[in-house]
């Protein structure tokens, strides 16, 4: 078992620059990590949602799952996507606009 307070010597300034550096191959940590290709699809589908809702994903990161929360809540819902990452925001937006997703 680990003692929690590890953890407060990662401030919110040092993760940030620890992801901004990383978000250009973030991607490939995904394949070295072997997840299963539907992995994001059945983890939207498990949180029920339906048209209207609002969602908000803290730690969105590149936003490989904008699109899918975007198709769930529908144009009547809202999704929000927060990451400490200023480089891993920059990600999700440029994917939130490739994929025109307006909710």
């Amino acid at each position: 078992m680990t003692d929690n307070t590890e953890w407060s010597a990662y401030t919110p300034s040092y993760l940030s620059k620890r992801y901004n550096y990383i978000a250009p191959i973030y991607p490939f940590f995904e394949r070295i990590f072997i997840l299963p290709w539907d992995i994001r699809r059945k983890t939207v589908q498990a949180l029920l949602l339906k048209e209207g809702d609002n969602v908000i994903e803290i730690g969105c990161g590149t936003g490989k799952n904008l699109e899918l929360l975007s198709a769930a809540a529908g144009p009547g819902g809202t999704v929000f996507g927060f990451d400490v990452s200023k480089g891993m925001l920059s990600r999700a937006i440029g994917r939130k606009e490739k994929n025109n997703l307006t909710n």
